[in-house]
């Protein structure tokens, strides 16, 4: 509206209409219903393989009345320009059936512009709408479940582009020979996938899970690197199931051997020595002072349990964790160490195992050892 002041001093309102010309464009031969129609905005995405599936497709691209220089079909991803014949009728046509190869060659995301030039305009670069090339999975997300014996990975992830089937696999990355624990053909609907192993096959470390679309000709099973695309990297910490290691007797020397009362010492298992470090997540008070010497090394650890004796009831704080040395051959633990190093004695007339700490006991027996052998019975909880 345009208002102005007469001599009298009244206004005058006068209604002004201006017309702001636009490039239309739509596309011919294409089976989706929304492009079946001018359209004078910016569309977000097509896919490559519906553009591939038609059998022909064309732009047409309507003009303002006033234009008539010349009109480019811009790829300007791939600096690919092409020059369409004159305006007729207001309206230019383009082959995009020709562009396909280009289009594939290119980056996975293409925007189809096009540019005006004449004696008096240049107006480069007018987006119509984009084109996803490849087929791209993001927000990728990974959640770990231990369930007992089992270890489950569910795995979401956000598509761009369609496939008729995912390919969707686990990789196991130990050290430069990534290892394949599983892979698995997803619907073109589904975007999700389970993977479910043994908790002895899935082991802790670093895993990679990676998508793609399923290609039947190609038999090829490579690790990706890990920035790459359709790719996430998610950290496993599995708990080997608890086992709990019985002492059934003790060999003081070759002629020699004296059975302890049943069930009365057990080690409930935590893990081994590893880089003479104690398990992760381990739980105990005042770690920091638990010794560990190089000879420890692949020990297994573990929080001794004491059942019917008081002296060393009483002192299990400062004992635990306990390290013990299994013989994988000869099936008996050849020493065991409380957080001290100091290494199991046995008084034969209690018939009890001490601890070189605990040797004040109010009985004033003798004790023997360090003990070298011990016979044990191993009992999954």
């Amino acid at each position: 509206m345009l208002s102005c002041p007469t001599a009298d001093g009244d206004k005058i309102t006068i209604p002004i209409a201006v017309i702001v010309p636009k490039v239309r464009w739509r596309l011919q031969g294409f089976d989706e219903i929304q492009y079946d129609q001018w359209l004078d905005g910016v569309e977000e995405e097509l896919w490559i393989g519906d553009w591939i599936k038609a059998q022909e497709l064309f732009l047409l691209v309507e003009m303002p009345w006033f234009y008539t220089g010349e009109v480019f079909l811009v790829l300007p991803g791939n600096s690919v320009s092409v020059k369409n014949g004159k305006i007729q009728d207001r309206k230019v046509r383009f082959d995009l059936k020709a562009l396909e190869d280009k289009l594939r060659a290119g980056p996975p995301l293409e925007t189809i512009t096009i540019s005006l030039k004449d004696t008096q305009t240049k107006i480069p670069n007018i987006p119509l709408f984009t084109v996803r090339t490849r087929w791209q999975a993001e927000k990728i997300k990974c959640f770990h479940y231990p369930e007992g014996g089992t270890v489950r990975l569910d795995v979401s992830w956000k598509e761009k582009g369609k496939a008729n089937q995912k390919t969707a696999r686990l990789w196991y990355l130990s050290g430069d020979r990534p290892r394949l624990i599983q892979q698995q053909l997803v619907p073109q609907d589904v975007q999700e996938a389970t993977f479910i192993s043994t908790a002895i096959e899935v082991k802790s470390g670093k895993y990679l899970v990676h998508l793609e679309p399923y290609d039947p000709w190609s038999s090829r099973r490579i690790c990706p690197k890990l920035n790459d695309p359709n790719t996430a990297i998610i950290e496993i910490v599995t708990k080997t199931p608890e086992k709990v290691v019985i002492l059934r007797s003790v060999t003081v020397d070759a002629h020699h051997s004296y059975s302890l009362k049943q069930g009365s010492y057990k080690v409930q298992i935590i893990g081994k020595v590893i880089n003479q470090k104690l398990p992760d997540n381990i739980d105990v008070e005042d770690i920091d002072h638990v010794l560990i010497a190089p000879f420890n090394e692949n020990w297994f650890v573990g929080n001794l349990e004491v059942v019917g004796v008081p002296e060393v009831i009483a002192h299990l704080t400062d004992t635990n964790p306990v390290k013990f040395e299994y013989d994988t051959q000869k099936h008996i633990v050849t020493s065991i160490e409380d957080r001290h190093g100091e290494g199991a004695m046995y008084c034969f007339e209690c018939n009890m195992l001490f601890w070189c700490q605990e040797t004040n006991l109010r009985h004033k027996h003798k004790i023997y050892g360090p003990i070298e052998e011990f016979r044990v019975v191993w009992e999954s909880e």
